[in-house]
C-alpha cells in the first residue's frame, strides 16, 4: 500500500532493542490420583491454590489419594497444584445389608460405624431392621454420616429403634481394584476430544499458561505409571518424584538394592535425571482413625521444593530443610554429619533422597541428587542444577514469541542475543547463575540455514551446585606454641 501523502516531519518508532524475559513458573506440582468427588472430565485438570480449593476435593477418605497428598503438600506451605482427579462412579461397589448393632453415642443419640467409608457421590444409604423390613431414615433429618462412615442416628426421630437393635445398612464404598494403573495413566480420546489421567496435564499450558514442574502420583507406584511420568517429565522439562510401593516395608538395604538390576519393584532402576527417588515413607496422624499412618514421601518433597523456590529461589536445593506435618519416617534412618557410612549417606550415595534428623533439627529432607547419580557425575545430576537450567530454557523459549517470524536481519539477531544476555546477567546478579552468555556464531549459521529462516544461538550457563560436601584440612602446628611466650 502506498504511503499516505505528508508535507512535514514525523517520527516512526521501531522496536528493535532487547525485550525483557520473564522467568517461567517453577513452583507448580502436577498431582494425579483419585478424590472422593466426581469432577467433570471437561474441567480436568483443576487448579488448586487455596484451602477452599482443596476442601472441594473431599476429605482424606481411606483408599483415596488426592486429599491426603494435598494435606502433605500444603503442610510445607501453599503453592500451585494442577490436580487430575481420575475418580469415576464406576469405581464404587455396593456393600449390601452390612449388619450393625445400634450403640449409645453418649449424647442421647445412637451410632453405627460402617466397615468402610460411604462415598456420597454414589447415592444415599438405605436401611433395614433385624427382620429385613425397610427403615426409612432421611439424611439430615433422621441421621447424619461423616466422610469416614460414622452414622449418628437421632434417637428422637427413629420411632421404635433403640440401643442394641439391629440395623442393616446398604451403601457404596470405593472398589480399590478398579483404580488401575491404566486409569491413572489415562489417554486422549480423539472422538470425544477428552484427556484423562496423566495425559490431562497436556492441557495445562493452554488453560493456565504453565506446565507442572514436579509430577507425583502418590499411592500409584507402578512401572506403568512411572513410564508415563517419565515421558511427561521429559516433555515439560519437569521432574517426577518416585516412592517405592507402600505395601512392602522396604529396609534401607532393600531400597539401595532397588537401584540395581536385582530390583523387585522396577521403580528405582533408572538413570533418568528427571527422576528423584525418595525413601522411606513418612508418618502422620490419620483423620479417619486418629491413629498414625504412612504417607507418601513424594508429596512432602514436592511441597518442600516449591516452598524453597518461593522463599529462596529455584536454584536453591531443598536438602537439609525441615518437613512439616510428619511424626517421622516409616523407618528410622541413621544420620551423622561426618559419617559416610550412616544410612542417610548410603542412600544419598545411591541417588536416593531420604530423611535425616539430629538432636533438635526436626525431620529434614536430605539429598541433592536425581536418579542420574551415580551413573553420571555431571553437575546436572544435582536436581536443583537441572531445574535451574530447565527454568532458563523455558523462559527463553517463551520470550521468543516476540521475535518469531520477524524479518531475520542483523538488528533482529543482535536484539535476540542481547535479550538473552540481559536475562543471564540478571540471573547472575540474583545468584541463580555463576556465569553464562548467549553467542551468535557465524560457523553455526551458514547461508544455507539462514536462507531457510533458521538461526542458531549458543547458550552457555553454569548454575551453582549445592555445597554438598564441606571439607576442612586441619593439622596441629607446634609452632603456634610461641604465642605462650609472646611479649615475655
Amino acid at each position: 500500500m502506498a504511503a499516505e501523502y505528508l508535507h512535514g516531519a514525523e517520527v516512526i518508532e521501531i522496536n528493535r532493542g532487547p525485550v525483557a524475559i520473564k522467568t517461567a513458573r517453577t513452583a507448580v506440582i502436577g498431582l494425579v490420583g483419585i478424590a472422593p468427588v466426581v469432577t467433570d472430565a471437561a474441567d480436568s485438570p483443576l487448579l488448586v491454590l487455596t484451602p477452599e480449593d482443596k476442601a472441594a476435593l473431599g476429605s482424606e477418605v481411606p483408599g483415596f489419594t488426592i486429599p491426603q497428598a494435598l494435606t502433605d503438600i500444603f503442610a510445607q506451605g501453599y503453592t500451585t497444584v494442577i490436580v487430575v482427579n481420575a475418580f469415576a462412579l464406576s469405581m464404587l461397589t455396593n456393600v449390601v445389608d452390612e449388619v450393625h448393632e445400634l450403640a449409645d453415642n453418649g449424647d442421647g443419640n445412637l451410632k453405627v460405624i460402617l466397615s468402610f467409608a460411604h462415598i456420597k457421590a454414589g447415592g444415599a444409604i438405605s436401611f433395614k431392621d433385624g427382620d429385613d423390613a425397610a427403615v426409612l431414615l432421611v439424611e439430615g433429618t433422621d441421621y447424619e454420616v461423616d466422610d469416614f462412615g460414622k452414622i449418628i442416628v437421632y434417637a428422637d426421630n427413629v420411632g421404635t429403634l433403640g440401643e442394641g437393635d439391629t440395623l442393616k445398612v446398604t451403601y457404596k464404598k470405593l472398589d480399590t481394584t478398579a483404580v488401575t494403573s491404566s486409569v491413572i495413566v489415562g489417554d486422549y480420546d480423539e472422538e470425544t476430544d477428552t484427556y484423562t489421567g496423566i495425559q490431562a496435564w497436556d492441557l495445562s499450558m493452554s488453560k493456565f499458561n504453565f506446565h507442572p514442574k514436579l509430577l507425583i502420583a502418590p499411592g500409584h507406584e507402578s512401572a506403568t505409571v512411572q513410564a508415563a511420568l517419565q515421558t511427561k517429565a521429559a516433555k515439560y522439562r519437569a521432574h517426577y518424584i518416585q516412592d517405592l510401593p507402600a505395601d512392602t516395608d522396604f529396609t534401607v538395604t532393600d531400597a539401595i538394592a532397588e537401584r540395581g538390576p536385582a530390583n523387585t519393584a522396577d521403580l528405582f532402576f533408572t538413570s533418568s535425571a528427571r527422576c528423584i527417588p525418595v525413601f522411606p515413607y513418612l508418618k502422620r496422624e490419620l483423620p479417619a482413625t486418629g491413629a498414625e499412618g504412612i504417607r507418601q514421601h513424594a508429596a512432602y518433597l514436592a511441597g518442600l521444593i516449591c516452598q524453597t523456590d518461593l522463599l529462596d529461589g529455584y536454584w536453591f536445593s531443598s536438602s537439609n530443610r525441615q518437613y512439616n506435618g510428619t511424626t517421622g519416617p516409616r523407618r528410622t534412618i541413621s544420620f551423622a554429619i561426618n559419617d559416610p557410612l550412616c544410612q542417610a549417606n548410603q542412600l544419598n550415595a545411591a541417588g536416593i533422597v531420604t530423611v535425616a534428623s539430629a538432636f533438635g533439627t526436626g525431620y529434614r529432607s536430605f539429598g541433592n541428587r536425581s536418579a542420574a547419580y551415580p551413573a553420571s557425575t555431571k553437575p546436572e545430576n544435582f536436581y536443583c542444577v537441572r531445574r535451574t537450567a530447565d527454568v532458563i530454557y523455558d523462559s527463553i523459549e517463551l520470550a521468543m514469541l516476540e521475535w518469531l517470524d520477524k524479518p531475520l536481519t542483523k538488528p533482529t539477531i543482535d536484539a535476540i542475543r542481547e535479550s538473552v544476555n540481559e536475562f543471564i546477567r540478571t540471573l547472575i546478579g540474583r545468584g541463580a547463575l555463576v556465569d553464562g552468555a548467549c553467542l551468535f556464531e557465524a560457523a553455526k549459521n551458514p547461508g544455507s540455514e539462514l536462507s531457510l529462516g533458521h538461526v542458531t544461538f549458543t547458550i552457555a550457563i553454569m548454575p551453582p551446585t549445592p555445597a554438598e560436601r564441606i571439607t576442612f584440612e586441619a593439622f596441629i602446628d607446634v609452632s603456634l606454641l610461641k604465642a605462650l611466650t609472646a611479649g615475655s
